[in-house]
């Protein structure tokens, strides 16, 4: 563990520690690490997917309390389950373990192996555990022993994936996941049946895959709706009930939304930043922000986080001018972890940072 220090401009940060968790060739090879590390706040431990296994650090010290080894990296953000008792994760592999926060040892009798690449974070509705594996398709996993239960797949092969982090989303007893081949679905979680799909992948030669995280929303009319983007087609915003389309905005490479009272802050395949009305998508404010935003934001207070490939930098959510920045030479591509003013974040590099946060 060393104590880092921050090269800034305006930093909005106090170092607290920072934890390597692995050695790189050098600053010619660029990774991205995308899965968000999270707090377990009863065991006062900071978890974190990594290329060589999942790290259990002390929230306070940067102490590697536990580590397990996996055979390929851990791209998603871990899952606590409810009771704040398990961690489940799957690796690059498609092999999904859940372990007891205590010790790290498993709670399973073996794991699951979905045979399929895994980029995004699983997401649980209590009794099943939903994951998205390229090129596209959902597994549903038994929570409490780890038993494949179904599979929704997407037909045919693919020359080319577009190698997203969207996780399924869960309302109720649907599951909501953007696939492949273009489609948005929604599912009965019970047994994958099929409450209605959108085809999103409209015409184009870039990849079709809607492959951001579903948002869903309360509308002014007390109608539900969902928010997604095919990489190639745009935005969309479809009523919940029956994916009627509500508005549409053109654009290439959106990524997942965040909600922002009633505008939705994201970033384009230009890597703009930008703020829209979640009523009808209509622009509101938008900026071109250097170092590449990965598309990774988290809302601090009322104001706005955003990894790039050059730091992490501090903006207004409200008209997105920039508060301060905190300069790293690998960047960040996943969102931190807030508690507070404490927040927790990887870097490309493989090294977990902790801070506290202030107003510059």
């Amino acid at each position: 563990m060393t104590l880092p220090s921050i090269a800034s401009a305006r930093a909005f940060a106090e170092p607290v520690w920072r934890v390597p968790t692995q050695k790189l060739p050098g600053l010619a090879w660029k990774p991205r690490r995308t899965g968000a590390p999270v707090l377990d706040r009863r065991g006062g431990q900071v978890l974190v997917g990594a290329a060589d296994g999942l790290w259990a650090l002390d929230a306070l010290t940067g102490d590697k309390l536990w580590r397990l080894p996996t055979a390929d990296p851990i791209a998603g953000t871990p899952l606590l389950n409810a009771a704040g008792s398990t961690v489940t994760f799957a690796d690059g592999g498609g092999v999904v373990q859940t372990l007891g926060l205590g010790d790290g040892k498993p709670r399973w009798a073996r794991p699951a192996t979905l045979d399929a690449v895994v980029w995004a974070p699983l997401v649980s509705d209590g009794m099943r555990l939903y994951a998205v594996v390229e090129p596209g398709s959902l597994f549903a996993i038994e929570a409490t022993t780890g038993k494949p239960l179904w599979r929704r797949a997407v037909p045919g092969g693919r020359d080319f994936l577009a190698e997203g982090t969207g996780a399924p989303t869960v309302h109720g007893e649907s599951v909501i996941a953007g696939l492949g081949d273009g489609n948005l679905v929604v599912l009965n979680g019970r047994d994958g049946g099929v409450v209605w799909t959108r085809d999103l992948a409209g015409a184009g030669d870039g990849p079709p895959d809607v492959d951001t995280t579903p948002l869903v929303m309360q509308g002014a009319d007390g109608k539900a709706f969902v928010v997604a983007a095919s990489q190639r087609s745009g935005l969309y915003a479809l009523a919940l009930e029956d994916g009627e389309v509500r508005w549409h905005r053109k654009g290439e490479g959106y990524q997942t939304p965040l909600r922002s009272g009633d505008e939705l802050l994201l970033v384009d395949g230009d890597h703009r930043l930008l703020a829209l009305a979640a009523t009808d998508g209509k622009l509101r404010a938008g900026r071109h922000l250097d170092g590449e935003p990965s598309g990774a934001l988290a809302l601090w207070h009322k104001l706005l986080l955003v990894a790039a490939g050059d730091g992490l930098w501090l903006l207004n959510s409200a008209d997105l001018q920039t508060r301060g920045r905190i300069v790293d030479p690998y960047g960040f591509a996943a969102a931190p972890c807030l508690d507070g003013d404490d927040a927790w974040i990887i870097g490309n590099d493989g090294t977990v940072w902790a801070m506290r946060l202030r107003e510059p």
